[in-house]
């Protein structure tokens, strides 16, 4: 929205674009097509918490390939022994840069909430907290939250579906009565992930080393 206003504004170097673009596919035309190999991938292992963990596998090593193809001109070229075809390997930071970027779809893939719903959740935990309401009523949330009565119940049933918050009294006609369970915020989910792509990247890079030192 800035840059649609700018761009209105006057304010967009649209030659300083064109010059960007231009160079940008001058760098694609430059890549040539080679055979990209990861010693690296029995290593990789993903988060256990990953909902379906063989797609975004998938997904993860075909970006670490790109990423390596990217470097064709700053890696060795080999040949497979009996071979003329040429190939480049993967290096441990090529993984690193890849879980680098990819951090923040892994944390979401790993989160049984959605973007919006743990969005809301986030903001209900503050504010119950914030607020010191050991229960709450639906009221008490719209309170503090600008969210539509029918969006708001929405987001209460789907969070005492995943067990994230608890009915303790109350009917529907009047209202239920809920109170916070004990589940994982989206700082722990983060640092549990953050820590397993800690781990995952020291090994590889401990492999590496080991194949300097035999080279």
């Amino acid at each position: 929205m800035e840059y649609q206003k700018n761009q209105r504004a006057g304010k967009i170097n649209h030659q300083n674009e064109m010059a960007i673009e231009f160079k940008l596919q001058n760098m694609q035309k430059a890549l040539q097509p080679i055979k990209i190999v990861n010693h690296f991938a029995p290593l990789i292992e993903l988060p256990r918490e990953l909902f379906k963990p063989p797609g975004t596998l998938e997904l993860f090593l075909s970006f670490v390939e790109a990423i390596t193809f990217f470097h064709q001109y700053q890696r060795e070229h080999k040949q497979f022994p009996g071979s003329l075809e040429v190939y480049i390997e993967t290096t441990a930071s090529d993984v690193e840069l890849a879980f680098k970027l990819l951090k923040e779809t892994l944390i979401r893939k790993c989160d049984e909430l959605n973007s919006p719903l743990r969005s809301f959740y986030e903001q209900l935990r503050s504010n119950v907290n914030k607020h010191k309401l050991e229960i709450f009523k639906a009221t008490d949330i719209r309170k503090y939250l600008k969210i539509p009565p029918r969006t708001l119940q929405y987001y209460l049933k789907e969070l005492t579906g995943y067990g994230y918050i608890e009915i303790i009294d109350g009917k529907q006609r009047t209202g239920y009565v809920y109170e916070l369970c004990n589940a994982i915020t989206e700082n722990q989910l983060q640092q549990k992930i953050n820590e397993h792509i800690f781990t995952v990247i020291e090994k590889i890079k401990i492999a590496e080393q080991k194949c300097s030192l035999l080279a």
